[in-house]
């Protein structure tokens, strides 16, 4: 959960309000002069797959029936950090660091929070935390590519702890207002001074999900409007002249399952006071042991299962989770049944007396279950018209994206074959 309230807003002003008429002053020679092709990833935060049969997002609904149409399945854990790393790189969360959008370091330094406004100093700014792999825009810019960046929130830093040249990162008070033309002026620079490479993040899915549930009337109204900012960028695109050279790859992260207020699991019922210190809850918790006590001790008390919930020690987690061995990873993993939410006591106490807001829907959740299964759309002279793919796990989609952009890839845990009946022959 990635709290940008107004980013998704402003940034549909942004595209609807992009001067086309800037395209009609480039000339037909310099167009024809535009050989290469571009990429455009389109994040959309908690975008669940069958969002798209709703009949509210015709634009996008559009490009999924004459393009490629799939799902993706998440990363453990199913949450936004963890897995936009995870499609940026290659990587499991196990492998590239980010285990989760609230966690430790091996040396047990506070992560911050989330990768949000509201901590930029302690999170997104510090290489540290995302030094463990190399994404996917620092290969490109490092074999001599040029990309452009607005708003994803894992992005990581280059191999000397840097952020992209061209990041407009996620703020509380997005300016972009102030500037309607930000995006489409970098796409109508000249062909040999135009990113090849650019990401957009779209945020009210996963908002209004959180907040009111996947079933509200603003979860629907979240969807209309990245539809519409959907629907302006195709034609800007168009006007411009270059759906013929743009490679258009719009997913999500995750899904979103409805949780009902009564369904809550008190993770340290029955336990003495500061017996564990959980460093995240919610569908899943990670757990660590209070002051003076064990892991021995906590795991004694956790692990296995118990109602609506099972706990395990980390290197013991199922292997289709393939997660359990990163140090930064708690010692003790407790994941809920779908459309269960593991709190504390003090946490259930303050979400009754309505001191902490109560969450409507969530994710994090067994990335195997159908309400965190992610869209897929594709789109461009790299794909087969009308190609429709089985469920993908989404780490594959580094190896789809570095073939898009042209780079040698990093290796990584994922392939580009569940991809490649939908790509046209080289």
């Amino acid at each position: 959960m990635i709290k940008l309230l107004t980013a998704a807003t402003v940034l549909l002003l942004a595209l609807v309000a992009s001067p086309a008429g800037q395209a009609a002053g480039r000339s037909p020679a310099a167009r024809a002069q535009d050989k290469a092709s571009t990429t455009i990833l389109v994040a959309m935060d908690g975008f669940r797959a069958d969002y798209l049969n709703r009949g509210l997002t015709p634009n996008l609904r559009a490009l999924a029936d004459k393009g490629v149409r799939g799902s993706l399945r998440p990363s453990f854990p199913s949450v936004t950090l963890s897995n936009f790393y995870t499609i940026m790189t290659g990587k499991t969360p196990d492998h590239h660091g980010i285990v989760g959008n609230q966690f430790e370091d091996e040396s047990k330094v506070a992560f911050g929070g989330r990768l949000s406004p509201d901590k930029p100093e302690t999170n997104i700014k510090q290489p540290a935390w995302w030094r463990a792999a190399l994404p996917l825009w620092a290969s490109f810019e490092a074999q001599g590519g040029y990309s452009a960046h607005l708003y994803l929130p894992s992005l990581g830093v280059d191999s000397a702890g840097r952020p992209p040249a061209h990041y407009v990162r996620p703020t509380e008070d997005i300016k972009i207002a102030a500037e309607p033309s930000q995006f489409f002026e970098l796409l109508d620079q000249s062909p040999s001074d135009r990113p090849r490479f650019l990401t957009l993040y779209f945020y009210p899915a996963d908002h209004e999900g959180h907040e009111h549930g996947p079933n509200s009337p603003q979860l629907n109204q979240g969807l209309r409007d990245i539809d519409a900012a959907i629907g302006s960028l195709m034609a800007g695109l168009r006007e411009r002249g270059l759906l013929d050279r743009v490679n258009i790859v719009l997913l999500a992260d995750h899904g979103m399952a409805e949780v009902p207020f009564t369904q809550r699991i008190v993770i340290d019922e029955g336990l003495a006071p500061n017996t564990i210190r959980p460093v995240s809850l919610g569908a899943y918790a990670a757990i660590e042991p209070g002051a003076g006590v064990s892991v021995d001790t906590v795991a004694g008390k956790l692990v296995g299962r118990r109602g609506h919930v099972e706990c395990w020690r980390k290197e013991d987690m199922p292997k289709r989770f393939r997660f359990g061995s990163n140090p930064r990873i708690a010692p003790i993993i407790c994941l809920a049944d779908n459309g269960w939410d593991i709190t504390t006591r003090d946490k259930a106490a303050a979400a009754r007396t309505g001191t902490t807001p109560a969450i409507r829907g969530n994710h994090g959740f067994d990335p195997s279950n159908p309400d965190m299964t992610a869209v897929f759309v594709a789109s461009g002279p790299a794909f087969k018209p009308n190609s429709r793919l089985s469920i993908v796990d989404n780490v594959n989609v580094y190896s789809l994206l570095a073939k898009l952009v042209g780079v040698k890839p990093e290796p990584g845990d994922g392939s580009i074959a569940p991809f490649t009946p939908a790509l046209k022959a080289d």
